[in-house]
């Protein structure tokens, strides 16, 4: 959904409700398509993997020494997260 300027990402994951931004911080690009599963979000782009509960970064940043990637370390950020209230169902 558009709010003011912001995209912000809606997910139903198993019946837990997220609002997370909705560009992924590799190049910012729409996080709109991307797959849920079992807590994870994974960018339709390049693959880019967000927490939804937090936000943070799970993959590349496990999987890569960021020392020897500096520029991957830019692309890395958590995505910011929003607080989410179910009003009447």
């Amino acid at each position: 959904v558009q709010v003011g300027s912001c995209l912000i990402l809606l997910v139903n994951d198993l019946g837990e409700f997220y609002a997370l931004q909705g560009l992924c911080g590799h190049q910012n690009l729409p996080l709109t398509g991307s797959k849920v599963w079992q807590g994870v979000l994974d960018c339709p782009w390049h693959h880019f993997q967000y927490d939804l509960r937090t936000g943070e970064n799970l993959y590349p940043k496990r999987i890569y020494p960021l020392n020897a990637l500096p520029k991957l370390r830019e692309q890395i950020s958590s995505l910011r997260t929003y607080p989410v209230q179910i009003v009447d169902g």
